[in-house]
């Protein structure tokens, strides 16, 4: 009797072990050939444990210049470059401008991309203004406008098809979609959103134009935060000031926090002061613009809305921003051309900006990259600070195939 228990205990035993190998097989299996997006988050903790170790180390290596460096992003002429200092090769990123445009249609970015590459390990952002319509920086590509567009499907053909254009000449940035909502057609940006002042449907035309970049492997960065709608001021002449209640307040940022949710990487920030805020804390009277403002771009940007990627400016050199108090600290000359750009770039990476965009004035982007070496020297901008912000940034270029 106790022969035949032992018998059949080792046959249990045998028949719960082929049991066990045949599901662990199939979990297996099922895990290679059929991942889930749940089984891949799951894992997704210790791959970005991984790299902020990778990139903390990188950060570790980099010199005060180069720190600062990546947090410009510039635009010049091809002459212009030609003049820059060698810290031009540490730069954040590089807009492509017009005066581009010959270039990039016979060759591409090949010699500039291989003259960084040369200098620097670590590449710049190649980015463009091309939302189509009357932004369109290369005229022989695709330059339907936004209002053009109907219906998601339509969005994210136009989105997929730019962008393949786009990397073709080397570019992996692109600063689109416009996701202002215009009150009316004497809005200032009126002819660059989408042919509608409903949030929810801007949100949507939105979010599948940014699925198209990314499928074509570019970098979409949709603007201005908090919302440009509302004016006929333009901002690059004059600060545009606009009263807006709660109401008023979660309709324009509607769009942001919806892209945010689908996975946007970058969000570009502009010049525009909203007054007499009201959240569900407190009510707050802003007195600077979102662009220097720690209110917008930390506590609501970044908390409220939970954004992790990228934060730039719009062009600094806007002169909405010579209407604004510095700290008297800065000791500025007003004489000077464009007096108020570098200022501005400390106050910007204070609020917690993680680049500060300057297209143009060669003479002002070495000032403003002194000032910000400077700013991290004397410990008005700590470099703690710095590092965050070179994380979301080193993190995203890791995104992409130059």
């Amino acid at each position: 009797m106790d022969e035949i228990s032992k018998t059949s205990r080792k046959k249990t035993i045998f028949f719960l072990f082929f049991i066990f190998l045949v599901a662990a097989a199939t979990s297996l299996y099922f895990f290679f050939f059929f991942k889930t997006d749940a089984i891949e988050k799951s894992f997704l903790p210790i791959k970005e444990i991984q790299q902020q170790i990778f990139l903390r180390k990188k950060i570790n290596n980099m010199s005060l210049e180069e720190k600062a460096a990546q947090l410009m992003f510039i635009g010049v002429t091809p002459e212009e470059w030609e003049q820059i200092g060698d810290w031009k090769y540490s730069i954040g990123g590089f807009l492509v401008n017009k005066t581009w445009a010959d270039i990039v249609k016979n060759n591409g970015l090949i010699d500039l991309e291989s003259q960084t590459a040369s200098k620097s390990a670590i590449l710049p952002f190649f980015g463009a203004d091309q939302e189509g319509g009357e932004i369109c920086r290369f005229d022989w590509l695709d330059c339907s406008s936004q209002k053009q567009t109907e219906n998601q499907q339509q969005a994210f053909m136009i989105a997929e098809t730019r962008g393949v254009d786009l990397k073709k000449l080397g570019i992996n940035v692109v600063f689109a979609p416009v996701l202002d909502i215009a009150e009316n057609n004497n809005d200032f940006i009126w002819k660059r959103t989408f042919n509608s002042n409903d949030e929810k449907i801007t949100a949507l035309l939105g979010s599948a134009m940014i699925k198209g970049f990314t499928k074509a492997g570019i970098i979409a960065c949709p603007k201005h935060f908090p919302g440009h709608g509302g004016t006929i001021i333009d901002s690059h002449l004059q600060l545009p000031e606009i009263e807006c209640n709660q109401q008023c307040l979660e309709k324009r940022i509607y769009p942001f926090k919806k892209v945010i949710d689908n996975g946007a990487e970058m969000i570009m920030i502009g010049h525009i002061k909203i007054l007499n805020i009201k959240n569900q804390k407190t009510e707050t009277k802003e007195d600077r613009p979102a662009s220097l403002s720690g209110y917008w771009i930390t506590e609501t940007l970044r908390g409220q809305l939970n954004f992790k990627g990228v934060i730039i400016t719009d062009d600094l050199l806007m002169r909405s921003l010579a209407e604004i108090d510095y700290p008297e600290t800065e000791n500025i000359d007003k004489t000077i051309n464009f007096w108020w750009v570098a200022p501005a770039s400390v106050e910007s990476i204070k609020a917690g900006a993680d680049m500060v965009m300057i297209v143009g004035a060669p003479e002002v982007q070495e000032k403003v990259f002194q000032r910000l070496i400077n700013a991290i020297k004397n410990g008005e901008i700590p470099e703690k600070r710095i590092d965050e912000s070179l994380i979301r940034i080193l993190r995203l270029k890791s995104l992409l195939i130059y």
